[in-house]
């Protein structure tokens, strides 16, 4: 609703704001500590071997990946990064964190 020589531009609130340079308003302290990852087997040996002896023993897992992250942080994950060039500052630019798994196995020992 202002006449157009009130009106600013994108460049002068740019300016004004700094958007493309870090300031200490935007950094925050990235330290962390991650249980990256942790497993949990069991194996079980069989007395009497299955399928005519075949089989000897079982061997039953869970392996999760990603589990916890303690930081105070405020973003999703400090481990992200702006780009392929990790030599660069860290910069969280609304990226995927790293995502947590939890997955099973099963191995036959014969």
């Amino acid at each position: 609703g202002k006449p157009e020589e009130e009106k600013k531009s994108v460049g002068y609130y740019s300016a004004f704001y700094q958007n493309s340079e870090l300031n200490s308003f935007f950094v925050e302290d990235g330290s962390y500590l991650k249980l990256r990852e942790v497993s949990l087997y069991y194996k079980w040996k069989l007395k009497d071997a299955m399928m005519n002896g075949l089989v000897k023993s079982i061997r039953f897992g869970v392996i999760g990946r990603n589990m916890i992250t303690f930081s105070n942080y405020s973003g999703y994950d400090p481990e992200v990064s702006s780009g392929s060039d990790l030599s660069n500052y860290a910069f969280d630019n609304f990226g995927y964190p790293n995502f947590r798994t939890i997955s099973g196995s099963v191995q036959f020992v014969f």
